[in-house]
């Protein structure tokens, strides 16, 4: 069965939509967590620190001038602190006729500026999956944030569809998705 990739980035000022969307996440999760196919569910909640390297595809409305990021070159940041909310999941592949990842990521970063707080959907990459990235300025980072993205069986995509549906309608009227 053929496979679709799907992007996703949006934006929010509002701290109750960030629970909103986390809390419906919460829900979807439960459908799905414990199954033998998939990875544990990771939570963020908190602060992360370190060596983080923020990719600019992170802000699709252009170039951030957002307070703690340095730029380190091709329109990447760097930060030494983030603080996050929100899930990675995976989606079942019963058959396991996939190898690609079925990463689903709603981790919102809190990035401020003049106006205040501004949450981005962004995927979380771990030092060891930073270096199969074609970017060098990501490489050995202890974390990389970059706009959420992942590949699904097409028996997905209505799923994805529907659910990035709903979150544009309710909760992030500025969010861009696409195949």
């Amino acid at each position: 069965m053929p496979n679709v990739g799907i992007i996703w980035a949006g934006c929010t000022r509002e701290w109750a939509d960030v629970v909103a969307v986390c809390d419906r996440i919460e829900s979807i999760v439960g459908l799905v967590e414990g199954h033998p196919d998939i990875r544990p569910v990771k939570r963020f909640d908190g602060e992360i620190r370190g060596d983080i390297r923020v990719c600019g595809n992170v802000f699709h409305d252009g170039v951030p001038v957002y307070a703690g990021l340095t730029p380190i070159g091709d329109g990447d940041y760097a930060t030494q602190a983030v603080r996050v909310r929100g899930l990675e999941f995976d989606l079942p592949d019963p058959r396991q006729l996939d190898h690609f990842s079925r990463e689903l990521s709603f981790v919102f970063a809190e990035f401020r500026d003049d106006d205040g707080p501004a949450w981005h959907l962004v995927q979380v990459i771990p030092r060891e999956d930073t270096f199969n990235y074609l970017d060098t300025n990501i490489h050995g980072a202890e974390i990389c944030l970059r706009h959420p993205h992942s590949m699904f069986r097409y028996c997905y995509e209505y799923f994805m569809d529907e659910l990035l549906g709903w979150l544009t309608r309710y909760h992030l009227p500025g969010l861009f998705f696409s195949r």
